[in-house]
């Protein structure tokens, strides 16, 4: 799971346990993912991207939605 918080990420991390791996951008702002990672993300069976609720985060969640997919084209 990809969040934007930090906090978001560890909490996630206490609750799921072992069951779910959580990565942070930091903010919302910053929605780039170093390309270093890509070969992590697609070789996950699903990612799930939970960004605030707001402009920002909305905006965030669909570029990042858009480069796994076309990452996952390759």
């Amino acid at each position: 799971m990809i969040t934007e918080g930090e906090f978001d990420a560890l909490i996630i991390k206490q609750v799921a346990e072992e069951k779910i791996s959580t990565a942070s951008i930091g903010s919302a702002v910053n929605k780039r993912i170093n390309p270093r990672w890509f070969s992590k993300l697609i070789s996950a069976p699903s990612i799930l991207i939970c960004m605030d609720n707001d402009k920002a985060g909305q905006e965030a969640k669909a570029y990042i939605a858009q480069m796994l997919q076309s990452t996952k084209d390759i």
